[in-house]
């Protein structure tokens, strides 16, 4: 596990993710907390096979939260490269 997140309003809200989650599915554990700036992550695992990952933004009004969030679907991966019959997807 990385850097204990501070407790914030972000925080909070993925205690709350984690307790609905852990409820639903006991076998979810958290594996990894952190803050940068803006951003909280928490990073839970099932059984070292499955993934999960939730990030939250905290930005000083709902223009600067469209923003960041615009930015950050413009980084999302989508995944390896395909060729398919000599094209290149």
């Amino acid at each position: 596990m990385s850097t204990q997140a501070p407790q914030s309003a972000a925080t909070s809200l993925l205690d709350k993710a984690h307790d609905a989650l852990t409820a639903k599915e006991p076998g979810w554990k958290i594996t990894n907390k952190e803050s940068s700036g803006n951003r909280t992550t928490y990073r839970w695992e099932m059984a070292g096979s499955s993934k999960a990952e939730i990030h939250v933004f905290t930005t000083d009004s709902p223009n600067e939260a469209a923003a960041a969030l615009r930015k950050r679907m413009n980084m999302v991966q989508v995944g390896p490269i395909i060729i398919i019959w000599n094209t290149l997807i």
